[in-house]
């Protein structure tokens, strides 16, 4: 005891007058008090006390701690699930958009094939309605030449009646062709009209798509801020049940010391 206060038989001191007489005399007890107020560990008892207390207060917050830390991790595991069904979302959302996609250009591309082949049949249908138009001018050109020479061509007049009947049948034929022609450009340019209607239908789609995306992942940060919120709330709750005085008592030393 009086090697840890620094003190022997060569250690400077300074004792109050009558003290000395008093330690003999003194009780056991007393002097027992006495000598431990000379080495300065009077205060170790009650210091030792107020560890074991704050030792005790840790081990109770400790296993607190465990018990927060396993409810974390369920919580934990729980959105893990939720994030991997977001992501299998997300991934399927892109796969169907871009089948969508292929989908709409292959019909794109189809109505741009059908479209080309429609004007083609019609400048097909126009030249020949020009050549036939053409030969027609040329008929009624020699037809008025022949008619200068009545007498000598008449058969050829008949020839050339008979010629024309024919260009004019087939005139009616490829006039007819061409209003088949025109009504297939019409239901054509229909089938186009329907198709950009279908791709603005299909990207109304792809944005609705986007907007559950976007609210599932709100859902799942009010989720996390919920669960956040729930677990303070927890923790204050199991305070505020105590008295005031219980309380203070918890947080200074710990539950064994209340």
């Amino acid at each position: 005891m009086f090697a840890d206060a620094s003190t022997g038989a060569r250690s400077p001191s300074m004792v109050g007058q009558g003290r000395i007489g008093e330690l003999i005399a003194a009780k056991p007890q007393a002097r027992r008090q006495l000598l431990e107020e000379a080495a300065g560990i009077s205060g170790l008892h009650s210091r030792r006390h107020e560890a074991e207390l704050r030792l005790k207060g840790a081990e109770t917050n400790l296993e607190r701690l465990e018990d927060v830390t396993s409810q974390l991790e369920s919580q934990i595991e729980s959105l893990k699930r939720q994030s991997r069904q977001a992501n299998r979302f997300k991934m399927l959302s892109a796969d169907i958009r871009r089948h969508e996609a292929m989908l709409l250009h292959i019909r794109w591309v189809q109505a741009k094939e059908a479209e080309g082949e429609a004007d083609s049949h019609l400048n097909q249908a126009t030249s020949l309605v020009a050549e036939k138009a053409q030969a027609q001018m040329e008929a009624a050109k020699a037809q008025a030449i022949a008619s200068l020479k009545l007498p000598e061509l008449r058969e050829a007049e008949a020839r050339a009646a008979a010629a024309l009947q024919r260009l004019q049948i087939a005139k009616s034929q490829l006039e007819e062709d061409a209003g088949r022609i025109l009504r297939r450009r019409d239901e054509l340019q229909r089938r186009l009209a329907q198709l950009g209607e279908d791709i603005v239908r299909e990207e109304r789609l792809v944005a609705d798509n986007a907007g559950i995306l976007a609210r599932l992942d709100e859902g799942r940060e009010r989720a996390r801020r919920h669960a956040g919120r729930s677990r303070r709330t927890r923790r204050g709750s199991s305070w505020s049940g105590l008295p005031r005085q219980a309380t203070d008592c918890l947080k200074a030393n710990g539950s064994s010391a209340c």
